[in-house]
C-alpha cells in the first residue's frame, strides 16, 4: 500500500526530473545560441581579413611596391570561395535558433558580410572577364 507522504515523494521526484530534463534542453538551446555567435563573430573577423588583405595588396599594387598579378587576384578570391563555403550551414542554424525565438546578436552583420563576398565575387568575376576581352581584342589588332 502506498502512503500519501510515498505518492507525493514519487510526484515531486518525476516533476523534479521533468523539470531538469526541461531546464537542461533550455540551457543546451541557450549554450547552441551562445556557440552560434561565436561562430558568427569568427566568420565576421575572417571576412574582415579578407577585405584588408585585398586593401593591402592593391594599394602596394598602387603604390608600386608590388606587381599585381594574376595570382594575386586568384588568391584573394579564393578566400573569399573558401569563406561562403560554411555560410549555407551557418545560415540553416540560425534560421533554426531563430524559429525557437532566440535572439542572435550579430546575425545582421554576418548577413551583411555574406552579401558583401558575393558582390566582392561578382565584381572580381566581371573584372576578369573584362580584362580577358581587352587582352584578346589586343592580341587580334
Amino acid at each position: 500500500m502506498e502512503t500519501l507522504a510515498l505518492r507525493t515523494a514519487r510526484q515531486h521526484v518525476q516533476s523534479y526530473q521533468q523539470q531538469s530534463e526541461e531546464i537542461l534542453a533550455q540551457y543546451r538551446e541557450a549554450m547552441e545560441s551562445g556557440n552560434c555567435e561565436d561562430h558568427l563573430q569568427l566568420g565576421i573577423e575572417a571576412f574582415r581579413w579578407i577585405e584588408r588583405a585585398e586593401q593591402r595588396v592593391e594599394q602596394a599594387a598602387y603604390e608600386g611596391k608590388i606587381t599585381y598579378e594574376p595570382k594575386c587576384a586568384r588568391a584573394i578570391t579564393d578566400l573569399y570561395e573558401a569563406w561562403l563555403v560554411p555560410c549555407d550551414a551557418a545560415e540553416e542554424r540560425i534560421q533554426a535558433l531563430l524559429s525557437r525565438g532566440y535572439d542572435i546578436e550579430n546575425v545582421a552583420e554576418f548577413r551583411e558580410c555574406c552579401v558583401e563576398a558575393y558582390d566582392r565575387l561578382e565584381q572580381r568575376w566581371l573584372t576578369h572577364i573584362a580584362w580577358k576581352a581587352l587582352a584578346e581584342s589586343a592580341d587580334s589588332e
